[in-house]
């Protein structure tokens, strides 16, 4: 059976070449604008105390942490660009918070801005690196990159909630509240644990505002079969989980003979009428293999704003993006124009003929769902989300009925589960088999919402999930890995 959570967790190319590495330089960078992000987001919560408010800097801000995590083989002039954008940012926020600074518990000076040198900025990261290895407390370390990991997911959320609603900014602040904690070394355990307990509201919230927005204008979600094979004429390939960007681009093809396929996570825009009813949108199209896809695919591959696999080889193809960092050969597309892309697919062969249709069950069971837990004379409910592969852990729980949430978007479904059981009295436990950023604040949000569920993680490689991390979950919010 064909498993779609396989095109939902962070991916990379790097199997195809044998060189899945964690790149020094790449970490180095990363922690660079990470730094200058949490001076941003500290200055920004201390002068707001005093009455400041700037919602231009915090949309920005927002936007940096959603695309904080480079590829290999990211467009340098990109990185200078944001990393300006940052400081320029904090020069004015630090302006600000001196005026106040009688007022303020310290005096924290502006630092040095770098200039245009990759290899200056990879060395200022890695003493930045290693001056945090040294002042942060091993039991501290997993729970900062818990913290970076939950507002860089909530940052991505309301990126793409933006998309739809540009007047969607009432979280932001909360996502600059909680990482402004991260600035200082010595922030207590206690705290951490409770601004973190405290911020998964907030996450929950901003990932439940983002899916009504996309129910509100493209209706409610349904299964669907998926055409997963291309049909014959010129062609643009789509990945990202920006459905904003989607919609725009098959609005700019209009009455067009360009047909759009999605690629990888993607694949969730079908589940709602209004992209499954479009004309122009064939199906879903490709491998995990990313660096393969986009060099042989016959058009145009467009990758969303809030695109985010990590890409290891260099890609070729005919890219394009709206994204702030870029792997290096993406075109900008720039002020919302999409027309170069749809330009470059009508320019290119697209596919020749059409290949054999091949079409997959993209499930959304809600009542199916619902009917069972209703019915169930089972008193132990394990509800397994991820690849059937998974049914192996389920053993060592005990269940006596399993509820499979086999589609991605079914995770939506997951509060509304733990709700029924909550009011039937039901044991349930919650079982993620698949590994990624998004899983874990899944896990943290259920949890923390229903305190007496119980929930499982499987144990996730070191480079997808730092066992750090796992420990946290599992030391501090009563998570369970097996």
């Amino acid at each position: 059976m064909y498993s779609f959570f396989k095109n939902f967790v962070e991916q990379s190319s790097c199997p195809s070449s044998g060189i899945c590495t964690t790149d020094l330089r790449l970490t180095s960078l990363e922690e660079l604008l990470l730094h200058e992000l949490r001076h941003v987001c500290f200055f920004y919560v201390k002068i707001k105390e005093n009455g400041f408010d700037d919602t231009q800097i915090a949309a920005e801000t927002i936007e940096a942490l959603a695309v904080s995590m480079l590829n290999m083989n990211y467009n340098e002039q990109d990185y200078y660009r944001l990393y300006d954008k940052i400081f320029e940012n904090k020069i004015k926020l630090h302006e600000i918070y001196n005026t106040h600074k009688d007022e303020m518990f310290f005096d924290i000076p502006l630092g040095e801005k770098l200039g245009h040198s990759i290899v200056d900025m990879i060395r200022e990261g890695e003493k930045i690196i290693r001056a945090r290895q040294k002042s942060i407390a091993d039991e501290k370390k997993g729970l900062f990159s818990l913290v970076q990991i939950l507002t860089r997911n909530a940052s991505r959320t309301i990126v793409r909630t933006k998309d739809l609603n540009p007047d969607f900014r009432e979280f932001d602040f909360e996502v600059i509240r909680l990482f402004s904690l991260t600035l200082f070394p010595l922030t207590r355990e206690e705290k951490l644990v409770r601004r973190i307990r405290e911020f998964l509201d907030i996450s929950n919230e901003a990932m439940a505002r983002h899916f009504d927005a996309i129910v509100n204008k493209y209706g409610k979600p349904q299964s669907t079969k998926l055409r997963m094979t291309a049909k014959k004429g010129k062609a643009i390939l789509v990945d990202g989980l920006d459905a904003g960007e989607l919609e725009t681009i098959l609005n700019t093809i209009g009455d067009r003979p360009v047909n759009v396929y999605t690629h990888s996570s993607l694949f969730l825009a079908h589940h709602f009428p209004w992209f499954n009813e479009h004309k122009n949108l064939v199906g879903q199209w490709g491998t995990p293999n990313f660096e393969y896809d986009f060099s042989t695919f016959p058009g145009a591959v467009f990758l969303t704003k809030t695109f985010y696999q990590k890409i290891d080889a260099i890609c070729r193809g005919v890219l394009f993006s709206t994204g702030q960092i870029n792997i290096k050969g993406v075109t900008r597309l720039e002020n919302n124009d999409f027309e170069p892309l749809v330009q470059a697919a009508l320019a290119h062969d697209g596919f020749l003929a059409d290949e054999e249709e091949i079409f997959e069950e993209l499930n959304y069971n809600e009542e199916e769902i619902k009917k069972t837990l209703q019915e169930t004379t089972a008193k132990n409910i394990t509800v397994l989300i991820g690849q059937h592969d998974g049914l192996k852990g389920c053993e060592v729980l005990g269940t006596s009925q399993i509820i499979h949430i086999g589609s991605p978007l079914e995770i939506t479904l997951l509060y509304t589960i733990a709700s029924i059981a909550s009011f039937k009295n039901l044991n349930i436990r919650f079982f993620f088999t698949y590994c990624s950023e998004y899983m874990v604040c899944e896990a943290l949000g259920l949890k923390h919402n229903f305190k007496d569920s119980s929930v499982y993680i499987s144990r996730c490689p070191t480079l997808t999930i730092n066992p750090r991390i796992t420990k946290t979950l599992e030391d501090d919010f009563d998570i369970q890995v097996i």
